[in-house]
């Protein structure tokens, strides 16, 4: 019996050792040269160290300044001991500015990093805003829109992906590509207060809107927004909205301009400052897709995983705006065409009326260079 369990054990061994034989002689290195060597010529360890001597450089590289990467890297906790945080946090603007790098391989690693941006810094940048920020917001659109009793600019956007097995029209939209969409309201700063990801895109922006919880807050009148004030010279009080286009349906707080078949003087003039005000939702998709340039193609992932990115982005967008107090991605006419209605009005001695026309003058300009 022994002597059985004796030649059993030697023959297991021996084909153990057969096994182990035979793999190594099929592998040529157990661990790649340039891998070994990543730690002396890795991007990681010799770019990044010398990004942060040139500004400019770095900011191109990680679209933000160093304060604010290491801002982020101070506030944020580890989810678990995969590399330092700076290396996650790397790997994941590569990731969303390049789309070159490897998505199977670095999965795992991107999506904890999303999650832990995510969860440490939303409940500071991604807020869902109070009665005061409603007001801070309104006099924000008043100053430097033009356009009182305002609260933010909302707007839908198609992010396109790759379409999901097995998931036939679903996420089939009416521009002829696969998406997700992204309902979102912003300030006159263009940072997003409110965001809502995760819809078909076979689904349209208006309904997507009505049954999110925001909107039916905001039906129901349980938004919290602040009591209606009057105008300036106008004693009747106005209740507090949000400006929209065609998609989203009218209502006490939701404005949209009118339709463009016979319209008066007045209806062109307030269609035109509304449009006006919501050109800040329309400009800051703009700057966060110049921004994350993963947005200019189709991400091909499963959706749930594109909607871990899509707030992600959100929240490192309204980071860098608000750390960075960047002003030059915003549009030429906010930098150049600088002036003071009210100003105008006391210098120049100009009806409301006429300073309307003067602005609308000033914006049909092509330069678009004056500075008042």
């Amino acid at each position: 019996m022994n002597t059985n369990n004796t030649m059993e054990s030697d023959s297991s061994s021996r084909s153990s050792e057969t096994v182990l034989l035979y793999y190594n002689l099929r592998k040529k290195m157990w661990v790649r040269p340039i891998f070994v060597e990543r730690r002396d010529l890795g991007e990681f360890w010799t770019l990044v160290p010398q990004l942060k001597n040139n500004l400019e450089k770095f900011s191109n590289y990680y679209r933000m300044s160093p304060t604010c990467l290491q801002y982020m890297l101070d506030n944020i906790t580890p989810l678990s001991n995969i590399g330092s945080i700076l290396q996650l946090v790397n790997v994941l603007l590569q990731h969303l500015i390049d789309l070159e790098l490897a998505l199977i391989i670095l999965s795992a690693i991107i999506e904890e990093t999303l999650d832990l941006i995510y969860t440490s810094l939303s409940n500071i940048y991604l807020k869902f805003p109070t009665k005061n920020v409603w007001l801070r917001i309104a006099d924000e659109f008043r100053e430097k829109r033009y356009f009182p009793n305002c609260i933010g600019a909302l707007d839908g956007k198609h992010i396109r992906i790759k379409k999901p097995k097995h998931s036939g029209s679903l996420y089939f939209n009416y521009k002829g590509y696969y998406s997700v969409v992204l309902i979102f309201l912003v300030d006159a700063n263009y940072n997003l207060t409110v965001i809502n990801i995760g819809n078909y895109g076979r689904s349209s922006d208006g309904g997507i809107f009505y049954n999110s919880r925001f909107g039916q807050l905001l039906n129901s009148g349980e938004l919290n927004l602040p009591e209606k004030v009057p105008l300036d010279h106008n004693t009747v009080p106005l209740p507090f909205v949000i400006i929209a286009d065609e998609a989203f349906r009218l209502s006490e707080n939701l404005l949209k301009p009118f339709p463009r078949r016979d319209l008066n003087y007045q209806k062109k003039i307030f269609s035109y400052r509304l449009s006006h005000a919501r050109q800040m939702v329309e400009c800051t998709f703009g700057i966060l897709v110049s921004k994350f340039r993963i947005f200019e193609t189709s991400i091909s992932i499963a959706p749930e995983k594109v909607d871990t990115i899509i707030k992600t982005a959100c929240l490192l967008h309204n980071i860098i705006r608000q750390r960075d107090q960047l002003d030059n991605d915003a549009p030429i006419f906010d930098r150049k065409l600088k002036f003071n209605l009210s100003q105008l009005q006391t210098n120049l001695k100009l009806r409301k009326l006429d300073i309307i026309l003067f602005y609308i003058f000033l914006i049909n300009c092509k330069n678009r260079v004056f500075c008042i």
